[in-house]
C-alpha cells in the first residue's frame, strides 16, 4: 500500500510540474508579444536578427515544432512574434512554403531518413541559406 502511494505521489508531482512549466511557457510568450508592441523595438530586434530567426522558423516548422506543447512550441512562437512585429510576417510564409516543397521532393524521391536528419541536412544546404537570404534581401532593407 505505502509503494503504491509513494508512486502515486511521484505521478502527480510529475503531472503538476508538466502543469506549470505550460504555464510558465504560455506567460513567457505573452510577454514578448506585450515587449513587441512598440514598433521600435519590434523593429530593431527584426533587423538585428531576421536571418537567423527566418533559418529556425523554417527548422521550426520542419521539425514540427508548432504543433508541440513544449519549450520548443513556444520559443517557435516567439520567433514568429519577432518576425511579424518587426515587418516580416510575409517572409514567414515563404520559408514554411520552402521547407513545404523541399519535403515534398524527399518524399517523391523516397528519401527515408528520419524528420531530425533531413531537417539538418536542410538548415546545411546552400539552397536553405540562399532562400533565406533572399527572404530577409526582400523584407528587411535595413537588416545586419
Amino acid at each position: 500500500m505505502r509503494k503504491q502511494v509513494l508512486i502515486l505521489y511521484i505521478l502527480a508531482c510529475i503531472i503538476f510540474s508538466d502543469l506549470i512549466a505550460s504555464e510558465v511557457e504560455i506567460l513567457r510568450v505573452s510577454i514578448y508579444e506585450d515587449w513587441l508592441k512598440d514598433d521600435k523595438i519590434a523593429k530593431k530586434i527584426f533587423q538585428e536578427s531576421a536571418r537567423k530567426n527566418y533559418k529556425l522558423v523554417g527548422i521550426d516548422y520542419c521539425l514540427k515544432y508548432y504543433e508541440l506543447s513544449s519549450r520548443y512550441h513556444a520559443d517557435a512562437l516567439i520567433r514568429e512574434v519577432i518576425l511579424k512585429r518587426g515587418g516580416g510576417k510575409e517572409g514567414i510564409e515563404e520559408i514554411k512554403n520552402f521547407v513545404e516543397k523541399i519535403e515534398k521532393q524527399k518524399e517523391e524521391k523516397n528519401y527515408h531518413i528520419t524528420r531530425l536528419e533531413s531537417c539538418l541536412n536542410l538548415y546545411d544546404s546552400k539552397e536553405y541559406q540562399d532562400e533565406v537570404k533572399r527572404i530577409v534581401k526582400k523584407y528587411c532593407k535595413d537588416c545586419k
